[in-house]
């Protein structure tokens, strides 16, 4: 942080800003702040899940877990997802041009499904996620893309969407991908943010 005699203020360099003020600039960490102050928050359930290996649901997190996943990887899909991850993968491309369907495990609040969407429109997106605030919130964000959505469900309930092609939105993006007009089995493959 710079301070500015003349007018009497701080001001963040660019790079700075980049870091911890721009959430939509690759470099964001603010989402990983946040992440952090919602996980502490249950650090006495996690110490009591490991005493009893118990576990905590999802829906047991702090509230503040699901809209931290997506603050802190919103720019990193923006950033490579389309334009970079994807093509990475031999044919997925052409497959998604084409029209396939596919479902996002776990879509949360539906960043990836939505920019997936928006960059293929031949084909169509269907999110799941147990927890039915994500899935309202991303239901809004829809509003108006073609194409997709979103719903509650758990892992029971999800073999029951049918779907030719299957991501999973997680820490990491996992991706199994079987177009309609092919005999051939999924593709499956993990491209680490």
């Amino acid at each position: 942080m710079l301070y500015e005699p003349s007018t009497r203020r701080f001001r963040f360099p660019a790079e700075h800003v980049a870091v911890l003020a721009d959430d939509d600039s690759p470099a964001a960490l603010a989402g990983g702040f946040e992440m952090n102050a919602a996980v502490f928050a249950g650090t006495d359930r996690l110490a009591h899940a490991f005493a009893t290996g118990e576990g905590i649901s999802y829906a047991e997190q702090d509230p503040r877990v699901a809209t931290a996943v997506e603050r802190f990887f919103r720019p990193l899909y923006q950033a490579a997802l389309v334009d970079q991850w994807l093509p990475a993968i031999e044919g997925l491309v052409d497959r998604l041009r084409r029209g396939v369907r596919v479902l996002d495990v776990g879509s949360g609040l539906g960043t990836a499904t939505l920019l997936l969407a928006r960059a293929f429109p031949a084909s169509t997106f269907v999110g799941i996620d147990t927890d039915a605030e994500s899935v309202r919130l991303a239901q809004r964000a829809a509003s108006g893309v073609d194409g997709v959505s979103f719903q509650v469900a758990d892992g029971a309930r999800s073999s029951a969407v049918p779907t030719t092609s299957c991501s999973f939105s997680t820490h990491c993006t996992t991706w199994a991908t079987r177009s309609e007009h092919s005999a051939r089995p999924a593709t499956c493959w993990r491209t680490t943010a």
